[in-house]
């Protein structure tokens, strides 16, 4: 009841939702839709801090899925790295990573390639000397991952089957699988990718657009050293990008001991003639762009492609549901914080449960969950604006606009604390840090 107070103020009490009495008998504390690098992640983050979880994936993650990937390297950021560090999933990654310890920003014009960089970061510009960023092959990050849940007794792994639906009651929610299975957790987690059939099922809306731009993504072979350097040119037709990777073990110099991870945007007809084109078609279009400052450059693995768009959630949360990874944002790769994002998701989503569980609260509360999406919002929101502005400010050839963005570039490549300031952003260690992502257990 309302309690009265000296000149005519009043307190109310507090409502706050304590955790079910019952929640013990649920099978589950969260069941985790999608064993992706979201959804296994998420796993780990969860079951170091004593959730019990279960995982549902069609797929399983074996030798032949890791070593084959999907053709993307991934630039993890410096506090994300610490999270995986801290859970036991980057040690696993030993000899399979390479430390990004330069970028050089380029203004791609055809046919001159030879040019000095616009742009450069590299490690002195931040507190620590730390790599800008570390690049790991998506199926070696996956294999870490999947192994790293593997060795938690408390993730239960339903492989191999799928969610057909789910029914949200007061205090916790019913999982039903297509082989007759049923569940029963206090929250749903939804890490099921771009076309998340969790998020259209919660019916929660996404906004977005395509860009006309299909990435080709593919493993090359160079003469000389990459030194951890990764360049970026921007040219018309969009972002062309190279990542540094760890040598391949057993090759010398002249079959391309060196590697580097390309990512290039191009416009979709022209992008399915590369696709298609043998290597050596496509490695005399590749060179045009890439050059020949690492001696001698070849395709050395396989290729694969994929539209590039932007899609956020107009909301990350539901009663007892929430949007991680893909499922709640996907933007353009010329960042390179897709995936940095969706484990800053993690890291947060940890932290407001924990914390919750241990005030005696109710971990899925709304209150809980519209926290993670309020801390949540406006970081995934910033970061799929810039790559926006920056995709469509550089992907043209108009020579006013080429001018006013090569002269803007090296203004700010002149200016130390605004380049510290873009280098702690792409490390993901600006603004209100949660826990893990500082290296420690959220408490």
């Amino acid at each position: 009841m309302d309690i009265k107070i000296l000149n005519g103020l009043t307190l109310r009490p507090v409502e706050i939702e304590p955790m079910p009495m019952f929640n013990n008998k649920l099978d589950y504390d969260a069941v985790i839709v999608g064993g992706g690098h979201a959804g296994l992640t998420m796993a780990v983050a969860l079951a170091k801090l004593g959730f019990k979880l279960a995982i549902i994936s069609p797929i399983k993650v074996t030798a032949k899925v890791t070593d084959k990937g999907d053709g993307r390297a991934l630039a993890i950021s410096e506090a994300p790295r610490k999270m995986l560090d801290l859970l036991g999933i980057w040690p696993r990654l030993l000899g399979k990573y390479q430390p990004m310890h330069s970028v050089h920003i380029l203004d791609g014009k055809p046919g001159n390639i030879l040019q000095d960089a616009l742009l450069e970061f590299d490690s002195t510009q931040n507190d620590d000397n730390l790599a800008v960023a570390h690049v790991v092959e998506s199926g070696h990050l996956l294999g870490a991952m999947w192994d790293g849940a593997q060795a938690e007794d408390n993730i239960d792994f339903k492989i191999g089957r799928k969610l057909t639906s789910f029914a949200v009651e007061n205090h916790f929610v019913t999982v039903q699988l297509d082989d007759g299975q049923k569940l029963t957790a206090g929250l749903l987690i939804a890490a099921d990718g771009r076309g998340s059939f969790v998020r259209q099922q919660l019916g929660i809306q996404t906004f977005g657009w395509g860009y006309g731009q299909t990435a080709i993504v593919c493993p090359v072979s160079h003469q000389k050293p990459h030194h951890g350097a990764a360049y970026e040119h921007f040219y018309p037709a969009g972002p062309f990008a190279s990542l540094p990777l760890p040598d391949r073990a057993g090759a010398d110099d002249r079959n391309g001991q060196h590697q580097s991870s390309l990512v290039w945007a191009e416009n979709p007809k022209l992008a399915a003639k590369l696709m298609a084109a043998n290597d050596d078609e496509f490695n005399a279009e590749m060179v045009k762009r890439f050059g020949l400052h690492l001696g001698e450059v070849a395709l050395c693995g396989e290729k694969f492609s994929y539209p590039l768009g932007l899609q956020v959630a107009h909301e990350y949360m539901r009663p007892r549901a929430v949007l991680i990874g893909d499922a709640a944002h996907g933007i353009h790769p010329i960042a390179g914080q897709g995936l940095n994002m969706g484990l800053r998701d993690i890291a947060v989503l940890a932290e407001v449960m924990v914390e919750a569980r241990n005030l005696g609260l109710d971990f899925a509360s709304h209150t809980v969950l519209n926290k993670y999406q309020q801390w949540r919002r406006f970081d995934v929101l910033t970061h799929a604006a810039f790559a926006d502005v920056i995709n469509r400010l550089f992907s043209n050839d108009l020579a006013p606009v080429r001018f006013v963005r090569d002269l803007g570039l090296k203004l700010i490549d002149g200016m130390a604390p605004v380049k510290k300031f873009f280098s702690d952003e792409a490390a993901a260690q600006s603004g209100e840090l949660p826990t893990y992502l500082k290296g420690e257990f959220p408490s």
